[in-house]
């Protein structure tokens, strides 16, 4: 399982193509920017989420640098895969 999501050559990270064929597979069509879009929206909810616990508020400009931060996917991603493992 890949941990995040990336434009560039990254072994460990998948790419919005790769993410699109796979949604459009399963029957949801999709092409490379609604995947963008869609993980980058996520990634946003995600990052107003964990600020708003830590009692930090954020404005658009800052939600959108972190949700497109490649760290911050990867470790969403270690969390999902984390809380996966556990069922």
């Amino acid at each position: 399982m890949r941990k995040y999501v990336t434009i560039s050559d990254d072994d460990e990270a998948e790419g919005y193509r790769s993410i699109s064929t796979i949604m459009t597979a399963e029957g949801h069509k999709m092409n490379h920017s609604s995947a963008r879009n869609y993980v980058l929206r996520a990634m946003k909810k995600f990052a107003y989420a964990i600020a708003k616990k830590e009692g930090v508020r954020l404005s658009d400009e800052r939600a959108w640098e972190i949700a497109k931060n490649p760290m911050f996917q990867k470790t969403i991603g270690e969390l999902f895969e984390q809380e996966v493992l556990k069922y």
